[in-house]
């Protein structure tokens, strides 16, 4: 027979002794549960580390509106240019088409259509701009002098207007006898006659307008400016004559 045990020893012996299978995983399980809970815990409490963080949107910096296209006498006449001045459009427009705008715009902008004086004010001004873009654009040189003065060429442009032909001295020659011609005109055929051979150099001259301005060669276009400058002086001294022959 087996002594009887004290208690402390009955203790000792109780936890020294093997224990059956399923109360073995249950005691595992309780050793092994308080563990994983404060794990869990401190997953939870742990925060995440500052590049998982999720980040508030930076608004982004506001963006400056696209430039205004600049007004010139070519955006007055949408409808005769729709594709804007030389290179991007023609050097000579549709004068029909040109006209007809002119005149519709003219129209709803004339100062007797408009009441209150600040209202007719702006209506005058309105009036004189297109009245001016229209008389440039439809003159082939004031057109010409224009161009080259919108494109920032204006040393070119002011040569042009002074008619500087220095270095071309085949066409000075033959400027001055064509003047010598007009002024020892007798008669009206005669002078219709030099009229006509007038305006074979100026329609020259605009064609290769079309393409210096087409091709965006200003140089090229001033020097076609000087030549045209002087035949239009030519033109206004025929009709100069006509005028008074007529009076």
């Amino acid at each position: 027979m087996r002594p009887l045990l004290r208690a402390p020893a009955l203790v000792r012996h109780i936890r020294s002794a093997p224990l059956p299978a399923v109360q073995a995983r249950r005691w595992r399980a309780s050793q092994a549960a308080p563990a994983s809970t404060s794990s869990a815990q401190h997953q939870r409490q742990t925060p995440p580390p500052p590049s998982s963080r999720p980040q508030p949107e930076t608004p982004s910096a506001p963006q400056p509106p696209p430039p205004s296209t600049p007004q010139t006498y070519y955006t007055l006449f949408p409808l005769t240019f729709p594709h804007g001045p030389p290179p991007a459009g023609p050097f000579t427009p549709p004068l029909s088409t040109l006209k007809r705008e002119y005149l519709r715009l003219q129209s709803s902008a004339h100062p007797d259509l408009h009441h209150g004086q600040a209202t007719q004010a702006s209506a005058t001004v309105s009036s004189a701009l297109i009245n001016t873009a229209y008389k440039t654009l439809a003159h082939p040189l004031h057109r010409a002098e224009y161009l080259l003065s919108l494109r920032g060429a204006e040393p070119l442009a002011e040569a042009a207007k002074m008619g500087d032909a220095e270095g071309d001295a085949e066409l000075l020659m033959e400027v001055m006898e064509v003047r010598e011609a007009v002024e020892g005109a007798r008669s009206e055929d005669e002078v219709r006659g030099l009229m006509g051979e007038n305006e074979e150099r100026i329609k020259e001259c605009v064609q290769g307008l079309e393409e210096t301005f087409g091709r965006d060669d200003l140089e090229a276009a001033a020097r076609g400016v000087v030549r045209l400058r002087y035949w239009v002086g030519v033109e206004d001294k025929l009709k100069e004559w006509v005028g008074e022959g007529e009076r």
